[in-house]
């Protein structure tokens, strides 16, 4: 066997090693598929209020015990986010957004415990209440431009 015969046992080698590994490609996108649809199924029987059990008591209305998710994104019928519930380097956030996708309000952890924000349409704070370095409670109302009072604890 010369090395132009071995050269083409090798080409149909790696493509009868391509057609397979095509195949099994195919297999696992169906796979895959079925897995999905089968997941999906569960999700409708169990809004649909077919499927209860000790854990959980569905009705017309899915209610579960416990949810664990790592974000969880709420959209309207047309597909805007309208909520965002996920995680910061601080703990946990949750921002409602208009029907353009701006944040509005904001409720989330913070180093130095919570802070609620309530923001405008140019995206500025306008109210929040939010703990101080030490501890102590904050509560600011401030115009568009930045301009406003904040209500410490104190004498």
């Amino acid at each position: 066997m010369n090395v132009e015969d071995r050269l083409l046992q090798l080409e149909r080698h790696v493509a009868a090693q391509d057609r397979r590994l095509i195949g099994q490609e195919r297999q696992l996108r169906r796979y895959r598929l079925v897995l999905a649809l089968g997941g999906l199924a569960v999700v409708v029987a169990a809004c649909a209020g077919t499927l209860q059990g000790k854990d959980a008591i569905v009705s017309k209305d899915a209610v579960f015990n416990t949810v664990t998710a790592r974000r969880v994104i709420v959209k309207n019928k047309t597909g805007q986010v309208i909520a965002g519930l996920y995680d910061n380097r601080s703990g946990g956030y949750l921002g409602i957004f208009n029907n353009t996708g701006q944040v509005v309000t904001e409720l989330f952890a913070s180093k130095n415990g919570g802070n609620w924000a309530i923001l405008n349409r140019t995206n500025e704070d306008i109210v929040n209440a939010y703990a101080d370095e030490d501890g102590n409670g904050v509560v600011g109302a401030y115009s568009r431009k930045g301009e406003g009072r904040t209500l410490k604890p104190g004498p």
